[in-house]
């Protein structure tokens, strides 16, 4: 499947914008689940790989771990991108950990 993803973000007092297509696979091995994604095309990055990994935790605990691998095209800041990339993934999870935990049981079988 392929996704278009675009964005905006204040890296370090610039604008930037970026926009992708990635293609997107869902893998499960045993009860662990996995989506990969990889760039497709970007006018930005030649790179933007990485995946969503859902482990169970016992019975009613999943870990969610996200891992992503940028390479720009061109100068751009590299760091500062990476610096933003850390910022705002942990409050990405915590919001889908509440949208998660949200759902009624009934719904999930």
């Amino acid at each position: 499947v392929h996704v278009f993803q675009e964005g905006a973000q204040n890296v370090v007092g610039l604008d930037f914008r970026a926009s992708l297509t990635m293609e997107m696979t869902e893998l499960q091995r045993g009860a662990e689940r996995r989506l990969d994604f990889r760039c497709h095309d970007s006018f930005m990055f030649n790179e933007f790989n990485g995946e969503w990994q859902l482990t169970p935790i016992g019975a009613d605990r999943t870990s969610l771990a996200y891992r992503v691998q940028v390479t720009p095209k061109g100068p751009l800041p590299v760091l500062a991108i990476e610096w933003r990339i850390r910022e705002d993934v942990p409050p990405n999870l915590q919001a889908i950990k509440l949208a998660a935990e949200s759902i009624p049981i009934e719904m999930l079988r």
